[in-house]
């Protein structure tokens, strides 16, 4: 769905402590072109705390339908995570 860039997130910091992402109250309205949502991002897991869930900005999303079916068109991560906060 989303990778991260050319490298899909495999070089984060995150991902090696094991943080899990968790997409709620996703929102989708009808465009002329196909469709546009944005979603919230929760991080669960930051610092290694399994408990520990932190609010991580969203994404604003453009769709498109194609043949196959709805893909994404853009998707711009509006992070608002500081990691120096704790």
């Amino acid at each position: 769905m989303s990778g991260g860039g050319p490298d899909g997130c495999t070089g984060a910091g995150w991902i090696r402590q094991g943080v899990h992402h968790i997409y709620v109250n996703h929102i989708i309205d009808p465009t002329p072109g196909g469709a546009k949502g944005q979603v919230n991002m929760l991080m669960i897991g930051l610092g290694g705390d399994k408990n520990k869930i932190e609010h991580d900005g969203y994404y604003e999303d453009t769709y498109v339908k194609t043949l196959a079916g709805w893909k994404f068109k853009s998707r711009i991560h509006h992070a608002t995570y500081d990691p120096a906060r704790k």
